[in-house]
């Protein structure tokens, strides 16, 4: 095995890159044909560790079993750009150093190697005569081993870049407005910097510790490649687990047709049945309340002629039910107001009933460990679910309820 040395890996080393230039009669030697895979070599290591980045890129699971580690299949990029390609998988006993380091703490590195293989017999050499033997390939190959955790390199130094959120302020604070401001080109212009490995090529692949039996974390300091496919799972992952609105109780009867006017006994039965909207993850029933769930009338004012609002004041907040892995929300009007026959006068020549969500103020339910989330509530194009794939935004829906039309009871209908 002949172990590649720790050193710097900066994007200028080498300062130039060059290749042959071919012609008829050059005199190649073993310099020239070097030169041929080193030019090739290190614009390959370049590019992934300027562009890609370096770190485990698939497999290479640790799980220790008594005082057996075991390394599974994968492949890496160590912070030099080198690709270190496990084929099979690596096993270590820690029986002995366990007993020799009791609790100590150590980083379990894959670090990129090479093996010169296909020793051959040259002729003798004219000058000592002896026989000479070379070795005719260079295989890439990789060395796993054990290093003491105080070593700065092994914690994981994920590169920072601070993000433009720190713009933003608590609403009890005064604001200190820019106009306009900076755009996400310009944030990130200004933070592009190129980073040297300065450290060591070891790609910590999970934290030892000898304690008995002997443990292993192989998550907290591993650091991972981030390529397109896990980017997009990463997106799809966030974004993925919003919660939306699928349904509500009014939809069949409001949507579909072109006028959305329903009759007022039926529009009075579903205010006495209550406006149900279900969520397809369980939500937090602090965050609904009559603040969040709005339900308002829309009409002429009788006498003025002029638009008026009215807020249908809630019974009580809104229950919140759950329905297996998902949940309903219902809002109840007050029976007080349902049964105030005064509202008959203002109501009488038909309303509009409008229903608002407001989404960035719902959130999840954090009883399984997760982060609450809002509401991804933008009700677009009238489409369910409801959402544009980011956290807030106001579910918002209306139909038209027809004049009320008083119909006399005949004597032939009247209890006695």
């Amino acid at each position: 095995m002949k172990a590649q040395e720790n050193h710097h890996c900066v994007v200028c080393e080498p300062k130039h890159h060059e290749r042959n230039n071919y012609y008829y009669g050059k005199q190649f030697t073993v310099r020239d044909l070097q030169l041929e895979q080193h030019y090739f070599l290190g614009k390959m290591a370049l590019t992934n560790r300027a562009i890609l980045g370096w770190g485990v890129v698939c497999g290479l699971n640790v799980e220790i079993c008594d005082h057996t580690l075991t390394v599974q299949p994968g492949l890496a990029i160590d912070c030099c750009g080198r690709q270190v390609m496990v084929c099979e998988p690596f096993t270590m006993c820690l029986e002995s150093l366990t007993k020799e380091c009791p609790g100590r703490t150590y980083a379990l590195c894959l670090e990129y190697t090479e093996c010169l293989t296909e020793e051959i017999k040259l002729p003798p050499d004219e000058c000592d005569g002896g026989d000479r033997h070379e070795n005719n390939r260079i295989r890439d190959h990789y060395r796993i081993r054990l290093k003491p955790w105080e070593d700065k390199c092994h914690a994981r130094r994920d590169d920072y870049l601070p993000c433009p959120d720190h713009l933003k302020h608590p609403a009890s604070q005064d604001p200190e407005p820019q106009c306009p401001p900076p755009t996400l080109h310009s944030h990130l212009c200004h933070h592009l910097e190129c980073h040297n490995c300065d450290c060591c090529a070891c790609v910590v692949l999970g934290q030892v510790k000898l304690s008995d039996p002997p443990a292993i974390d192989a998550c907290t300091h591993r650091r991972i490649v981030y390529n397109n496919s896990m980017l997009f799972k990463l997106i799809e992952c966030y974004h993925g687990d919003l919660a939306h609105i699928v349904d509500f109780n009014w939809r069949k009867k409001t949507h579909g047709t072109n006028s959305r006017r329903v009759s007022w006994e039926w529009f009075s039965d579903l205010m006495r049945e209550g406006l149900t909207v279900e969520f397809d993850h369980m939500m937090d029933p602090r965050s609904l309340s009559r603040h969040t769930f709005i339900v308002t009338l829309t009409f002429a004012d009788p006498d003025s002629g002029r638009i008026r609002t009215e807020r249908v004041p809630p019974e009580k907040k809104p229950v919140v039910e759950r329905h297996e892995n998902c949940s309903r929300a219902t809002f109840y009007a007050s029976t007080d107001w349902l049964d105030d026959e005064r509202k008959l006068s203002a109501l009488r020549n038909g309303f509009g009933v409008e229903i608002i969500l407001r989404g960035s103020n719902i959130y999840t339910d954090n009883s399984n460990g997760q982060p609450r989330k809002a509401l991804d509530g933008d009700f677009i194009g009238e489409q369910l679910p409801t959402g544009d794939g980011t956290p807030g935004g106001d579910f918002f829906d209306w139909f038209q309820v027809e004049a009320w039309t008083h119909k006399p009871v005949s004597v032939q209908e009247e209890e006695y």
